[in-house]
This record gives C-alpha cells, structure tokens and sequence, in this order.
C-alpha cells in the first residue's frame, strides 16, 4: 500500500492540500515511501496538525508505542514495524529539526519526551542530532514542578522489562547528572520508589539506580520534607516477594554509604519504617524487612538493635 500511495502521489494524484493529511496518515499505517516522497518530493509541512495539534512525529512515535506494547523483549522491538517508524521519525526530524521534536501537542505532550519514555534510542538519538535539548524540558500539563530527570526516572521505573533505563545512561553520558530538585524536594533517584507506581518484583528498581549511579547520581541523597534515605522509600514503598532482589537492593545502597541506621525526621530508621508497613499494610512482603536485617548484620554501620 505504501508503494502504491506513492506511485499514485508521483503521477499527480491528491491535491496539494491534501498531503499532510497524507503525512498523518503514513505516520500512522508506516509508510516509509510515502512520508518520505511527501516530506522531500512534495515539500510538504512537517508541522501539519491535526485537530489535537499533534504531528506527524507525535503520531509515528504513539504508533511506534502500540507496536512495542506487543513485544516480549528489546529483540522483538526490532521487527520491521518498529525500524519502519524510526525511518520515518528521520525523515521528518530532517525536515522539521529540534522545533518539531519539541514541538507540544494540546495536552502538552512533546515528541521529545515520548520518545524517551518510551526508551526508544533509535528515536532519540537522532532528535539530539537534530538539536533536541533534553534542558529544554516541558513537562505534561499538571506537572510543573518535575525536572526531565525525574520524568525519566519514574517513566523507566514505571516499565517491567527495563526498556527505559538506556535513556538514563544515554544522557549520563552526555553530562546529565540527574541530582535537581523538584517542589517537593525530591531528586530523580527517590522517583526510583514512586508511590504512584506499582513497584514490586517485576520493577526495574535495580537497574534504574544503577544506571543513575553510573550517571553521577547523588544516591545518598536524603528527602528534603522527610529526611528520608532510599532504603526508608524502599521500605515504605516497595512490594518485592523475591528476598533475593530485595538483598541485592539493599546492599546495592549499603555499599554506597547510605547508612542503613539512618533515621528520618520522626526518628524512625528503614527497619522501622518497614515493620510499621509489615503491620499495617496487607498487600506488605516481609521480604524487603528480611533484607534490611540481613544486610544489617554485617554492615560496618553497625549491627541492627531493637
């Protein structure tokens, strides 16, 4: 069909008006030829919108998230599909730059942005090509206070299968250090226990922290409202049935000086943050309390008294 729609564009079928609708629609259905034909042939708008004031970028990247939702690994996000998208994110990134990239749709949702929650590479290194600035964050209506860090963080910690963690090293590697602030005076590596995040033993919770470790991160940073370490929003926020992860969690924090005797300002210490969960709290694994105390009582900190 791709081939045929554009046969039929070269012979001067459809109106001039009509092509970025065209350009929707081959953003939509993967037409690589099409888009690409409309895009340098035809020189048609790249910005063309539809009635929700999304391009065609906004929809080649919703399509690409519908292809991907399908897949059961990385190595399935590389069907045909998925390469057919990113062809087209190009060629309209080469005819758009960074304005399209960061260019908002009604809801404030910005191609940019998408592309990094969905931890599509193939997407986002070729915007940063273009002159898309991660600095230049938007952040979605209702959201005013995130920096992009934290938006990357809670996006990748919010994913079962880790797809999102790339797109926190990527930019590690270009400088960002993931240490801002929010309102709230929450950094990005406290959104690794987001409370409005399901997060149990399918969560990347490892591997985002050590993604943001190698980022620079500052992991022993405490909140600003609570004083509270990692492992006090682990213990509080955590659903983890596997002993194991919640072991390599734990010791993962210890091992980078986070004082597992820390209190919070109510006094209480991430033992006691998780026996109050362990009491009061149902859907509660006693898991993530079992590692605190096995890693307690071998942490040069000291040994856990009651």
């Amino acid at each position: 069909m791709d081939r045929t729609v554009q046969l039929l564009l070269e012979s001067g079928y459809g109106r001039p008006e009509d092509h970025g609708v065209l350009l929707l629609l081959g953003a939509e259905w993967s037409w690589v030829n099409t888009c690409k034909y409309l895009l340098e042939a035809a020189d048609t708008n790249p910005f063309h919108q539809n009635d929700d004031a999304e391009t065609a970028l906004h929809i080649a990247i919703k399509t690409y998230s519908e292809y991907s939702d399908l897949a059961y690994d990385d190595s399935e996000r590389r069907n045909p599909f998925c390469e057919r998208q990113a062809r087209i994110c190009e060629a309209l990134l080469k005819a758009g730059g960074a304005k399209l990239a960061h260019a908002p749709d009604k809801k404030g949702n910005v191609p940019f942005q998408m592309a990094c929650k969905l931890g599509w590479i193939e997407a986002v290194t070729p915007m940063i090509q273009y002159g898309a600035d991660y600095h230049q964050f938007q952040p979605p209506m209702g959201d005013t206070s995130s920096s992009w860090g934290h938006w990357a963080v809670w996006s990748a910690i919010s994913h079962y299968d880790a797809s999102d963690v790339p797109i926190i090293r990527h930019f590690g590697e270009r400088g960002e250090r993931f240490n801002s602030r929010n309102a709230a005076g929450l950094a990005p590596v406290h959104d690794a226990f987001h409370p409005s995040v399901d997060c149990n033993t399918a969560s990347p919770i490892l591997e985002t922290l050590q993604a943001l470790a190698e980022a620079g991160a500052d992991i022993t940073a405490t909140t600003v409202e609570s004083n509270e370490t990692i492992l006090h929003l682990f213990a509080k926020f955590c659903f983890i049935e596997d002993e194991d992860k919640a072991l390599r969690i734990v010791q993962f924090a210890v091992e980078r000086d986070i004082d597992i005797m820390a209190r919070d300002k109510d006094g209480r210490t991430a033992f006691d943050v998780s026996e109050d969960q362990f009491r009061t709290n149902c859907r509660y694994s006693p898991q993530v309390l079992k590692a605190l105390e096995k890693v307690a009582m071998t942490s040069p900190a000291g040994l856990y008294t009651k």
